[in-house]
C-alpha cells in the first residue's frame, strides 16, 4: 500500500511495476523507472517504495507523488537474486536473496549485516520477509517449508514448521495475526504468533484489553 492509499504491484513477467487505484480512470496506472525484472515489493514509513530488481541484483528506491512520478531515485547494489523486501520500524529494510540469505539496511542504504551472520542460522530458500512494529523479522523459508522470527535480541524461533507447501509471501497484523501465501497449495493461510495485539505507546488502548 502506497502512502496515498493505493496498491502497488509488481510484474517481474512484464519488468513494470503498477499501481491501482479504484478510483482512478483506468484503475491501473503503469509507472515509469528502468524496472526489468521487479519482484519484491514494499513502501517503508517515509512513504518511499522499495523494488527488488532479482536479475540486476538491486533494489531501487523513491518516491512517487499522486500522479506517480518518480523522484529521487537511488539504489542499493550487490544483491544475489534479490526476492523479496520488508521495511523496518527503524526505517531502515530487509532483503532476502534466493537460496541465500536475508540482507539488513539501514535508512541509508548501508549495509548493516545478514541474518544468517547475526543469529548464527542457515536458510534453505528465504522467500516472504515481513517486521512487526516490534522489530521481530519474521522470514518464510520455502525449502523448509517454514516460518522463523528473529527477535531484536535472543535465538530464532520456528513458529510454523507444520502444514505448509512452499511458502512465499507473507505479512503480519498488529493484532499477531500472520498471513502466508501458500504457492503450494494455491491458498493464504493464517496463523496467529503474538498473544496480545500491539499498540503504539501513544495508544489509548495501550493497557486496554485485547480484543475477542
Amino acid at each position: 500500500m502506497t502512502r496515498f492509499s493505493a496498491v502497488a504491484v509488481s510484474d517481474m513477467a512484464e519488468g513494470t511495476v503498477r499501481i491501482y487505484s479504484p478510483n482512478s480512470h483506468p484503475p491501473w496506472t503503469k509507472i515509469g523507472g528502468n524496472f526489468k525484472s521487479p519482484k519484491g515489493i514494499a513502501v517503508d514509513s517515509s512513504g518511499r517504495m522499495l523494488v527488488a530488481e532479482y536479475a540486476s541484483g538491486e533494489v531501487h528506491v523513491f518516491h512517487i507523488d499522486r500522479n506517480y512520478r518518480i523522484h529521487g531515485v537511488k539504489k542499493v547494489s550487490g544483491l544475489q537474486g534479490p526476492q523479496y523486501i520488508c521495511s523496518m520500524p527503524d526505517g531502515g529494510f530487509a532483503v532476502s536473496e534466493e537460496c541465500g540469505d536475508v540482507k539488513l539496511f539501514t535508512s541509508n542504504f548501508k549495509f548493516s549485516g545478514s541474518l544468517s551472520e547475526r543469529y548464527n542460522h542457515e536458510f534453505g530458500n528465504p522467500a516472504g520477509i515481513c517486521s512487526d512494529p516490534e522489530g521481530n523479522i519474521l522470514v518464510a523459508d520455502a525449502q523448509s517449508r517454514s516460518i522463523i522470527l528473529f527477535p531484536p535480541s535472543g535465538s530464532p524461533i520456528c513458529i510454523v514448521s507444520q502444514g505448509l507447501s512452499k511458502p512465499m509471501g507473507i505479512t503480519c497484523s498488529p493484532f499477531g495475526l500472520l498471513y502466508v501465501a501458500d504457492s503450494g497449495d494455491n491458498c493464504v493461510k493464517v496463523y496467529k504468533y503474538r498473544a496480545k495485539p500491539f499498540y503504539a505507546p501513544t495508544s489509548p488502548r495501550r493497557s486496554g484489553e485485547a480484543p475477542s
